[in-house]
């Protein structure tokens, strides 16, 4: 017979598959989330380094320590976020990242300007808030399109 609370086999079966599911795309959060991290370190110093010692103007040092950031973001993505080992596609979820972060770089320079010029934020700041801002929509983006099909299947 069933549990006190009604719950058939088939019901814990799915609750388990959900649950595990759910855990399987936090993982993968978690792990875009410390490579992002990392990312954005390597991006905020450079940034913080052109616009203090380089005198540049703070866009154009978004855009250099953008493309920096950007360059690491996609190969550490792709190997440990998404378990991606081959070179099988690479062209192709190279040309894709190359989008997805030309839009992320236009909403995220849009956030920058508008904190800097509307908001009288510091520049290091604006950056942070912005590149914490477009996060999630860079993720989302990453995984259902941009390395979609690829890597390792859950469980492997």
């Amino acid at each position: 017979m069933g549990s006190s609370l009604g719950a058939t086999p088939a019901d814990i079966s799915i609750v388990r598959r959900f649950a595990f599911k759910f855990w399987l795309y936090a993982k993968e959060l978690y792990l875009y989330a410390l490579v992002g991290g990392f990312v954005l370190g390597l991006d905020v110093l450079s940034f913080w380094l052109l616009i203090n010692f380089a005198d540049t103007y703070y866009l154009y040092a978004h855009f250099i320590s953008r493309t920096v950031g950007g360059l690491f973001c996609f190969g550490l993505n792709r190997m440990v976020t998404f378990r991606i080992r081959t070179l099988k596609g690479l062209w192709s979820d190279f040309l894709k990242f190359v989008m997805l972060y030309s839009v992320s770089f236009l909403l995220s320079s849009g956030l920058i300007f508008s904190g800097v010029q509307w908001c009288r934020f510091p520049e290091v700041s604006a950056k942070i808030a912005a590149e914490c801002i477009v996060f999630l929509f860079n993720y989302t983006v990453m995984k259902y399109w941009v390395m979609a099909g690829r890597g390792r299947k859950h469980g492997e």
